[in-house]
């Protein structure tokens, strides 16, 4: 009986060459959509967060008024203190073409040969830079066209329009992608600050606290201790920040990326599963009285569903032995490709073995699990009502449907009969029904996302009803404003708005302060 069945499957893959290409070639492709995204998935997310957390995040920072440097040091004493370091971050506009202006992030250090907290790493050029020389972080060049040595403008903190040689380009993973944000990241040094303004300090207390650096609880409890020492010693605090510990400033937006990842590699993988049950089943449809005869000469229903599960259990590890080694090679592709869009580096492109046996198991489960499902409601029947099966039973003569194709008798009679053909095996049709939708599922989300995110920035852009917004440092009479824009022609209108920042006080009266974002 082995021989037979062996005999068999042989023939049966040899009679039906083009199904089993097919289901050769969607096995491929589904283990190589799947183990991409999986494999790349594993990567990015690892790389990410080892990025991230390689710059040794500050585990609080603390906007203050009147800090020095020997204040710095005796903080560096504290009990829950592990490191801290001081810096100055502002906020202000740089050139980047003739007449164009992008909004510039300037990051501040008091030393960069000593930076332990909050790392930015050398890439290339000068380090660290001298007085009136700027360092942009890597990633603004993917939009810009800057050049080494050119001279930059830019303004920040209330400053005129001040000159900067750029001199370097600096690698900062805790920042998101300039491109993303539209804005530039640079970086000078403390001797610089003044050609900006003279009446600035390094004023933003970095900590690392000492302990468990994932624990908020012990995070906070070392703020209070941290803010009341301080007070004590005569300095402001205006406010105090606590990043989440272990995650990226931006992992949601860089999470949403990887979720869609992860969501379109299992759809590949479901799509091709869906694909071989419906090809075996139509095998299946084609031979159900030979089922009948093997039954009827000794083949046990077992022996009979271990046949038609050949297929699966053939093609399946042929399309891993193929889908896999690809699927290796192109997810360490794709995540480096991927990195570079986020800005950070992959130092390990190692995947762990559970991830492969993970990928492996899957594609050999379960296709098997759903070729079994779709197949064993004909092996199960006995021999005698296999060999008697007719293609279309009375039954099916008085089902609605197709009585109501019957009626079309305009239409040629071969279209009526490929009609009522497609709707008299429920599971087939809905298999059919089920691979067309999920294959048009997966390629209209696709364009609707697509059209959605557009749509929004449009209104976004529609509801604001204004072309040009001015962020004012101080306030200002709205009336002496108001006489200085009347006096522009080209000015249709304008409104002033006063914004204030929110915050968050804990129990403590006011001890510290989280701000609300």
């Amino acid at each position: 009986m082995h021989n037979t069945l062996l005999k068999k499957i042989i023939g049966d893959i040899i009679q039906y060459k083009s199904r089993s290409i097919v289901i050769l070639l969607g096995m491929i492709i589904g283990v190589t959509g799947f183990g991409v995204v999986f494999i790349s998935y594993n990567i990015l997310n690892r790389e990410l967060l080892y990025n991230y957390m390689a710059t040794e995040p500050a585990s609080l920072r603390i906007e203050t008024e009147g800090l020095s440097k020997d204040l710095v040091q005796k903080v560096k004493t504290l009990i829950s203190v592990k490191d801290a370091s001081v810096r100055l971050e502002l906020t202000g506009k740089i050139m980047v073409s003739s007449n164009k202006w992008l909004p510039l992030r300037l990051k501040i250090f008091d030393d960069f040969e000593n930076i332990r907290i909050d790392l930015v790493t050398q890439v290339k050029g000068v380090w660290p830079p001298k007085r009136g020389e700027i360092l942009l972080e890597k990633d603004v060049f993917t939009f810009i066209d800057f050049v080494m040595g050119q001279s930059i403008d830019l303004s920040a903190a209330r400053s005129d329009v001040v000159p900067f040689t750029l001199k370097g380009v600096v690698h900062d993973p805790g920042e998101a992608p300039a491109h993303m944000e539209n804005c530039v990241y640079g970086y000078i040094s403390a001797e610089s600050l003044s050609l900006l303004n003279k009446g600035l300090s390094l004023n933003i207390l970095q900590i690392l606290i000492d302990g468990d650096r994932m624990d908020e609880s012990l995070i906070k409890e070392s703020a209070r201790e941290i803010t009341a020492f301080l007070r004590k010693q005569g300095v402001t605090i205006k406010k105090v920040i606590i990043p989440r510990p272990g995650q990226h400033p931006h992992f949601s937006q860089i999470g949403a990326f990887l979720f869609i990842m992860a969501f379109f590699g299992v759809c590949a993988f479901i799509l091709s599963a869906i694909l071989m049950v419906n090809l075996i089943s139509s095998i299946l449809a084609s031979q159900i009285k030979q089922v009948g005869i093997l039954k009827a000469i000794g083949a046990t229903e077992g022996q009979v569903n271990l046949y038609y599960m050949a297929f699966t259990i053939i093609f399946s590890p042929v399309g891993l032995l193929i889908g896999l080694p690809l699927s290796m090679y192109m997810g360490r592709v794709y995540a480096q490709v991927a990195a570079i869009e986020l800005n950070f580096v992959i130092y390990d492109s190692s995947v762990p073995v559970s991830v492969y046996v993970a990928i492996i198991a899957t594609a050999l489960i379960v296709p098997l699990i759903m070729v079994l499902f779709a197949i064993v409601d004909t092996t199960c029947l006995p021999a005698l009502q296999l060999l008697n099966f007719t293609e279309v039973t009375a039954h099916w003569k008085q089902n609605p449907i197709y009585r109501l194709i019957s009626r079309f008798n305009c239409i040629n009679r071969s279209y009526i009969l490929s009609i009522q053909n497609a709707f008299r095996k429920k599971k087939r049709f809905i298999y059919t029904v089920l691979i067309f939708s999920l294959g048009g599922t997966f390629f209209i989300s696709t364009y609707i996302i697509r059209e959605s995110m557009q749509k929004t920035i449009n209104q976004e852009f529609k509801s604001r009803k204004y072309d040009i917004e001015l962020i004012l440092e101080e306030n200002y009479d709205e009336q002496d404003l108001a006489s200085i824009f009347n006096t522009f022609d080209d000015i249709e209108s304008f409104e002033f708005i006063q914004r204030y920042k929110a915050v968050n006080r804990n129990e403590n009266g006011g001890d510290i302060t989280f701000p609300i974002i």
